[in-house]
């Protein structure tokens, strides 16, 4: 029912933002925002209609004609399946209070029942692997395998809860789309095995295929002064980033054969989809696409970089200095397997495993076989990077969509599973992240 709570909770908070305007004196500045609320609360009445008409078709029909009460007032109060009553004081509340009280059901929320956790400072969504299953809550325990099973063949053993979100969501275009709790499933392992994601770089929701960020070209600088002075003048200068969404796609063809027999199928399809994806991503954000795609980290020419004779801790204490001189505060490590490994193999003086410094070992150490390590003139070079993950931005159109279809491979007997994603990323403090190279 968490759709629910929070289709009220925002239903709620646009009709009190409503109620605070005087109708019968509004200026060209109210009646925009008035026009606004009310296009929002038309959004989520319809959003309620939806979920109403789709969770009777799942066959769990409300003892009543709908799942959403409202009082005398027009705030949505009681809820028949939920038992809860968000009208009793949410008129006079103020969103801080809001927030506190429903949190995370809040105003910020993306409106196809996602529900991350929202930096309410910069509106960047910090979605990971740690939250995703919080995000997308399980709760009828649904599974992947049986759920694409299912929608493919028409097999539905023991897997009555996916029944039942299929009826709701296959199209008569013979496309199945795979839920969001499903999708989550996915996610979640893409999230662990991308270095982008894993290490934090936060995520902003683009509303549409392009999106300007503001990003610090000059810092404004401070001084003291006398009294009456006159202040030197000291300007901060600003400019934009521009965030333009590129298409992300990934095909998995299955045999009908694996697709009755497998028994796990379910973590064999999921773990193929998750490292496809990451891959991609990674690779993307690290060295760029082409130059209609994504503008790899290593491809700007103003973020730190360094070149080492060899693998040990000096380089990545060189690449923290810079970056904390830079006043940057870099807290991720991402290093490839080959580096990881002869990082370990250090030893001291007396043969013992050699300690990193605290400087390094404060780092979140991730480990990718996305940065390369058949670099330099003997192919044996690797490479590395130490970055402030706030320093980097990722910017998603469109969340990751999973859909499968049977209307193809009737040929050779085999049915399709599609991943998709639109996004960008853009580096904002270039002088926050470090490029080392050489390693070996």
């Amino acid at each position: 029912m968490r759709l629910i709570d929070e289709l009220s909770v925002r239903y709620n908070q646009q009709k009190r933002k409503l109620d605070g305007f005087d109708v019968n004196n509004l200026n060209g500045k109210d009646l925009k925002q008035v026009n606004e609320f009310t296009d929002e609360i038309k959004k989520v009445k319809a959003e309620m209609k939806k979920v109403t008409d789709e969770m009777k078709a799942y066959g769990d029909d409300p003892s009543n004609s709908e799942y959403f009460a409202f009082d005398t007032d027009g705030y949505c109060m009681t809820l028949p399946k939920t038992g809860e009553n968000y009208s009793a004081d949410i008129k006079n509340m103020s969103d801080e209070e809001i927030n506190a009280r429903f949190s995370p059901y809040n105003a910020s929320l993306p409106t196809d029942g996602r529900d991350p956790k929202i930096n309410k400072k910069n509106n960047l969504q910090i979605l990971n692997s740690a939250n995703i299953e919080k995000v997308y809550s399980n709760d009828s325990g649904l599974d992947f395998g049986k759920y694409v099973k299912g929608a493919l063949t028409g097999n539905w053993s023991n897997a009555e809860p996916e029944r039942k979100y299929y009826a709701a969501l296959s199209t008569t275009t013979g496309g199945v789309i795979v839920p969001d709790v499903l999708s989550a499933q996915i996610l979640k392992k893409i999230m662990n095995k991308s270095l982008i994601y894993k290490s934090g770089v936060p995520v902003v929701d683009m509303k549409s295929n392009n999106l300007s960020i503001a990003k610090v070209k000059n810092n404004p600088t401070g001084e003291f002064k006398a009294e009456l002075a006159e202040a030197t003048l000291s300007d901060a200068e600003f400019e934009a980033v521009e965030l333009k969404s590129k298409t992300l796609y990934s095909l998995c063809k299955i045999s009908l054969e694996m697709l009755h027999s497998a028994t796990n199928l379910s973590e064999v399809l999921q773990n193929a989809m998750a490292d496809a994806v990451a891959d991609a991503i990674d690779k993307a954000c690290i060295y760029g696409v082409d130059e209609n795609g994504i503008k790899g980290l290593a491809t700007y020419n103003t973020i730190n970089t360094l070149t080492a004779d060899a693998i040990n801790y000096a380089q990545f204490v060189n690449a923290i200095g810079k970056i904390k001189k830079a006043n940057g505060n870099p807290t991720v490590m991402g290093i490839n397997a080959d580096t990881d490994t002869t990082l370990n193999l250090l030893t001291d003086t007396t043969g013992q495993p050699l300690n990193a410094p605290r400087v390094v070992d404060s780092l979140n150490r991730v480990v990718s076989n996305n940065l390369r390590n058949d670099l330099g003139v003997a192919t044996d070079e690797s490479e590395a990077l130490v970055y402030d993950p706030n320093s980097i931005i990722l910017g998603q159109q469109v969340g990751f969509k999973f859909e499968t279809s049977r209307s193809f491979g009737m040929n050779d007997g085999s049915v399709y599973l599609r991943i998709y994603t639109m996004l960008d990323m853009a580096v904002l403090r270039p002088e926050h992240i470090a490029y080392i190279s050489g390693l070996k």
